[in-house]
């Protein structure tokens, strides 16, 4: 397993964990501020699965990306962040999780104050300044390595079925009027993996 695909688990492990005391002490070392905006994640981002998946994928990786800018421990999943050795890496990790929710989710309610109360918390300096940047920055690569990921569907993007010959898919009580959706995820662009190609299931069984 490389560097990056480790780091990475390790980031994610930590982050499912449901939840963590509550310290006074704020250092680069205390794991509470991801916590806090993995849920805050979690929570603005709620819905459908699909698209769950690919915000809160972008917003971890762009939080690792930030505090791995700062502490410098793992390999890059980008590569493209300065690093900035000396910054609060709980400043860069906040900042880079809201700044790709808030690019998402603009108009969500929660964001502006749970950042505010989570920046307070952290002394007012350099360092402070600096990991906001640097989370600033992070977010912004990520959100700029996903356009154009096939996520987003095509005009023609649902799937309507066509005669009603057996083996051919149907629309059921729970289908939308217009089709089946989500059919272009198929081709959405992975994070960990160059292809999902060999991960493909075969066809099922001929009718005959």
């Amino acid at each position: 397993m490389s560097k990056r695909v480790l780091a990475i688990a390790l980031m994610s492990l930590a982050m499912a964990v449901p939840s963590a005391p509550v310290v006074e002490a704020h250092n680069d070392d205390d794991p509470r501020v991801v916590l806090e905006w993995n849920t805050m994640a979690v929570t603005v981002t709620g819905g459908n699965p699909f698209t769950q998946a690919r915000f809160m994928a972008i917003t971890q990786l762009a939080v690792f990306e930030a505090v791995n800018a700062v502490t410098g421990k793992y390999e890059p999943y980008l590569g493209t962040i300065l690093e900035a050795p000396g910054a609060s890496a709980e400043a860069a990790a906040i900042e880079a999780a809201y700044r790709v929710l808030k690019h998402y989710f603009p108009t969500n309610a929660l964001l502006d104050p749970a950042r505010a109360t989570s920046l307070a918390a952290i002394p007012d300096g350099n360092a402070k300044s600096r990991g906001i940047a640097t989370g600033e920055a992070a977010a912004a690569a990520m959100i700029a390595n996903r356009i154009g990921d096939n996520s987003a569907p095509p005009p023609a993007g649902l799937y309507t079925p066509g005669p009603p010959d057996p083996g051919k898919w149907q629309l059921t009580p729970s289908c939308t009027s217009g089709g089946g959706v989500f059919l272009n995820w198929r081709t959405v662009t992975p994070f960990g993996i160059r292809s999902v190609d060999r991960f493909i299931s075969d066809p099922p069984p001929s009718l005959t």
